[in-house]
Order: structure tokens, then sequence, then C-alpha cells
């Protein structure tokens, strides 16, 4: 595992009550957190499971604002961090550790006998990426619609595909999005791939393939439906794109 200082962090936004709302209202599952943040690409994307390797290996951990002080420690390594939020790499899969948090913060009046210390855990689990057989909670058929247009619905298929470099070679396979818009076979999609969620970009801007670029996830609590946020020519092969969101629910 390797670790390293993250500068900038944007919080969820459940992390801070909002106006008017009395702080002792909430749960304290509300206020006393942290979140567990796969990279794929720019992008964070919270998930309990990760590849290893590259980029596909690197997890953002993150406290909320409440905390003045923060002690991470990752698995048996019993070395300790204390920047939030922090990066961390996985190079190898090393199944499933426990990730915790000792928090400090300032003593919480609505909780008796509160010392302002909390010791918080979550469970990673860390897998292989295999090319052939990458098996991603992202992959699958996904039948729906986007938002803009719910009666025209539609099938997106993730999986992946041989792409040879040469006549003979049957090593090179990739991630495809089959069917993103509607109607395109995704050849020319460039796809950077995590678990939960992989960032695309369609490198094409025709009548066919518009050029379309975004994120696909599925649900952090049900895998089963899948979200694409992703922005489209609004005249392919121009300038000018249009946000659009398909959400799908999974399909034999």
């Amino acid at each position: 595992m390797r670790g390293s200082r993250l500068v900038r962090a944007t919080y969820p936004p459940q992390s801070l009550p909002k106006p008017g709302v009395d702080p002792c209202t909430l749960p304290a599952s509300a206020k006393y957190y942290f979140t567990v943040a796969n990279e794929v690409d720019t992008r964070y994307f919270s998930s309990d499971t990760i590849f290893a390797g590259g980029l596909m290996g690197t997890v953002r951990l993150l406290a909320p604002p409440v905390y003045r002080s923060v002690v991470w420690q990752v698995g048996s390594d019993p070395r300790t961090y204390t920047t939030n939020p922090f990066k961390l790499n996985f190079p190898t899969a090393v199944g499933t550790v426990r990730i915790r948090l000792v928090g400090t913060r300032p003593v919480d009046a609505c909780r008796p006998g509160d010392r302002g210390v909390d010791t918080l855990t979550q469970l990673l689990t860390v897998v292989p990426f295999n090319y052939r057989h990458p098996h991603a909670a992202v992959e699958g058929r996904f039948a729906g619609a986007t938002t803009a247009a719910p009666l025209d619905t539609f099938t997106v298929r993730i999986f992946t595909r041989l792409v040879p470099l040469t006549p003979s070679d049957t090593s090179n396979y990739v991630l495809n999005v089959y069917n993103l818009n509607k109607g395109c076979p995704g050849l020319d999609m460039n796809v950077i791939p995590g678990y939960r969620a992989l960032v695309f970009n369609q490198t094409r801007g025709d009548a066919q393939c518009h050029g379309v670029y975004g994120a696909a996830a599925v649900d952090s609590t049900d895998r089963n439906i899948l979200r694409i946020r992703y922005r489209e020519q609004v005249t392919p092969g121009q300038p000018a794109y249009v946000d659009r969101e398909f959400i799908g629910r999974r399909v034999r």
C-alpha cells in the first residue's frame, strides 16, 4: 500500500446540517462517519470493493470537517496517517482489509459523557483485475431510458471484447459500452474501468455514434441499477453538448 497527500477536498452534503436543523435531532451516523471512494480517472465513487493495481487500486479516505484531527490505520499495517483526505493505493489484491479512523472533534452536547473521540471502521475488499474477465459490478445489460425521454427505452451493455493488435493477437481485451448513444456500437469508446464505475469518452461524432462522454456507476446499495451521467453532442460532429442521464435496471 502506498499513501500520498491529496490537497483539495469536497465533502458530502450530509456532513453539514441544513440551516435551521437542530443537530441533536440528527442520528449519530449522519454526523460521525467516513467515506471510502475509488478513484476512476479524475472522479471518485464510493465503493466497498475495488480492483488492485495501477490507478484502479487507488482509494480516497475522507472524514467530515467535524473532525479536527484524524488518524487512519489500514489492515494490519502498523503505520498511521494523519492527513484528511488521504489517498491510498493497493498495487496487489489483498482481500478484505479493515480501515480504521480515530477522529477528534468538539464534545457533542447532545451526548452526555461524550469525550469528543470516535473510532470508526469500514471494510474494503481489493480483488485482482483480469482484462479478459474483469467481473466488475458495473458490467452487464441494463434496460432503461434517459430522464429526458423516459418512454424511449433501450438497453446498454457493458462487457469486455477482444481488440487484436495483430492478426494473431488473442490477449488485448478492452471494456466496451454498447448502445450509448442509442444505436452506437461503441467500438471507438475509450473506457477507464473501475469496479463499481467507469469513465468513458466516445471519440466518434457522426450520425451513428454521437460524441458522448461521462461516467457510469451501479447504485451503491442496489447493484442492479445503473446510472450513466454523460454529455452528448446536440448535432453529431458539432461542439455543442447537452447533459443526459440514463437510468437502467439489470436484465438477463
